[in-house]
């Protein structure tokens, strides 16, 4: 359902659980964006419990560019994926629900898919700040927080981003722009893994170039502990995820740098336990490790999925997300 009769180039896509208190810093911050490219807003409302729902609902009523969907709560990935199937723009600009775009953002971002050579599979901003308290209106936070706007312009280009992607998690998707089909690819977010970004970067990056803007892209709070990001065993627990469905998925890539990754999976897995639950150290974790390190261990399901188990064991006993 499109209220506008125009296409949209742009589809921000705000994913939403339990964010009432900064619902409206973050949408009208998407609205104050400085370009003028038409635009459409895909709300997605992952069964919050709180107020979020309710206000989402206003905005939604209120601008026909925004259109809010409502699922039972999946978790990150679903609502992305709901996002996408309803999105309608040539490109995609995600937001999470307590991320405040500066106001140039989305014009930064776009501008290398504006030449004429080297286009890029996606473009990233890993400059982020955080802030301590969230003013009543948009204009009073950034009064507060002064984001400097670079009017020149500055990027990187990254001919072969892959490598970088393998050794560590470089972005978040709030980080991310890139076009709509690319992403529809393959299939958008992997339902699997509950942290849905690591996977999306890998993806990228094995399709292409990549492009960094050194510029400021957006605030996130300095303390909320609902962020994904909160939660250090989830997230080190599927960035393992990510690499074993990666790799499932490029054999190309897993001749390559498959296991060199492994020996990396089962490193995060080991110094995990070490950091936090020396007292659970078992045979099974060493030996992966080991084998991993000495490179003499098939690049499969069943040993990445040896890399994830501690977190499984230990650090959630009950179960991760998913």
């Amino acid at each position: 359902m499109i209220k506008s009769k125009n296409q949209p180039l742009i589809s921000y896509i705000i994913t939403i659980f339990n964010k009432e208190k900064f619902i409206k810093q973050v949408i009208e911050a998407v609205l104050a964006q400085t370009h003028e490219y038409s635009f459409e807003i895909i709300l997605v409302n992952d069964g919050s419990i709180d107020n979020s729902l309710k206000l989402l609902d206003r905005f939604s009523k209120k601008d026909e560019r925004i259109f809010l969907f409502n699922q039972t709560n999946k978790g990150p990935p679903f609502a992305c994926n709901l996002g996408l199937k309803h999105a309608k723009g040539k490109y995609i600009k995600f937001v999470d629900g307590d991320d405040i775009l500066v106001p140039n953002a989305t014009s930064n971002l776009i501008q290398p898919f504006l030449k004429d050579t080297n286009e890029p599979v996606l473009s990233f901003s890993r400059n982020v700040k955080t802030f301590q308290k969230l003013e009543i209106s948009l204009k009073k936070f950034f009064e507060k927080n002064k984001p400097y706007i670079n009017q020149n312009k500055n990027y990187i280009f990254h001919e072969n981003f892959i490598q970088k992607s393998l050794h560590v998690s470089n972005m978040n998707l709030s980080c991310t722009f890139f076009e709509r089909q690319t992403i529809n690819s393959f299939g958008g977010c992997n339902e699997k893994i509950f942290c849905p970004d690591y996977y999306i970067e890998l993806m990228m990056s094995a399709r292409g170039p990549f492009v960094e803007s050194t510029d400021l892209i957006f605030y996130n709070p300095i303390e909320d502990k609902s962020r994904i990001s909160e939660n250090e065993g989830q997230v080190l627990h599927d960035l393992n995820f990510a690499l074993q469905e990666f790799f499932l998925v490029n054999k190309e890539f897993s001749k390559l740098y498959g296991k060199s990754s492994l020996k990396r999976a089962a490193s995060r897995q080991l110094n995990y336990i070490k950091k936090y639950y020396w007292k659970e150290m078992s045979f099974k974790f060493l030996l992966i490790y080991f084998l991993s390190s000495l490179k003499i261990i098939a690049v499969n399901e069943q040993n990445f999925s040896k890399t994830r188990q501690a977190f499984k064991d230990i650090r959630f006993p009950n179960g991760l997300k998913y």
